[in-house]
């Protein structure tokens, strides 16, 4: 990145840092889709906060703006990294919890906890959940993002 732009906020959330950094360099959202092999909406979803950036989406935006992709993650989709599935399933086994057990606390189906641990097709909790386990793993004095 350019040393003589300022540098985006810590405080800024990651569309907004999405948007400074994708700017900085000059790029339309179509340019930058285009990149990627998407089109300018699938940037504006990013940007608008339609839909969340995930760590893949991070890693590939960092790649083509130069940035550590850490830049682009959120509390959240940083839980929602790789690995999101053993994080999930050492919350649940903290409980000590089936996943039938575990699901009707979080609020969810049996089969999602199951396809969450087993990280299927990126399939990530929603944020309402996250929360949830976030909550659960904080009564057992587990860090989620540490798990």
């Amino acid at each position: 990145m350019d040393s003589e732009l300022p540098r985006v906020s810590e405080l800024a959330d990651p569309a907004d840092k999405l948007r400074y950094y994708r700017e900085s360099k000059g790029f339309s959202q179509e340019q930058l889709g285009n990149m990627l092999g998407n089109s300018s909406w699938f940037i504006n979803n990013f940007e608008k906060r339609f839909n969340p950036i995930y760590y893949e989406d991070a890693v590939k935006f960092a790649e083509i703006l130069e940035i550590n992709p850490e830049e682009l993650l959120d509390e959240y989709t940083r839980f929602c990294r790789p690995g999101y599935g053993k994080r999930i399933c050492s919350i649940r086994k903290a409980y000590g919890l089936s996943q039938v057990k575990f699901a009707e606390l979080v609020g969810t189906s049996r089969s999602t906890v199951s396809i969450w641990e087993a990280e299927i097709n990126n399939h990530h909790p929603n944020r309402e959940k996250y929360e949830r386990m976030k909550e659960l793993a904080g009564q057992k004095g587990i860090d989620i993002n540490d798990t």
